[in-house]
């Protein structure tokens, strides 16, 4: 078996994202989308995940989502975003 292309890990970002709408209030999907969209989107795809995300309650102490929302506000180079996340 061939190994995976990594250069196409981005085409995941939609996929979390349209399992994220399916189930709008469940923070694992969110989370899911927002992890995918940190290690391999740009700063639109970035800003959508953390901002979906952002307005979930976590079911758990989610540091590693924190770490990922972290991340991708950073990418989006918005200020007031990244406050959010600190906040959150």
């Amino acid at each position: 078996m061939a190994p995976a292309d990594s250069r196409r890990r981005g085409e995941s970002i939609p996929f979390y994202e349209q399992l994220a709408k399916l189930e709008p209030t469940e923070y694992l999907p969110a989370r899911n989308w927002l992890e995918a969209a940190a290690n391999y989107g740009d700063a639109a795809q970035c800003k959508a995940a953390v901002e979906n995300v952002l307005r979930l309650d976590q079911d758990y102490h989610d540091h590693t989502g924190w770490y990922y929302a972290s991340n991708a506000a950073r990418k989006t180079e918005d200020k007031a975003l990244q406050k959010r996340v600190l906040d959150w």
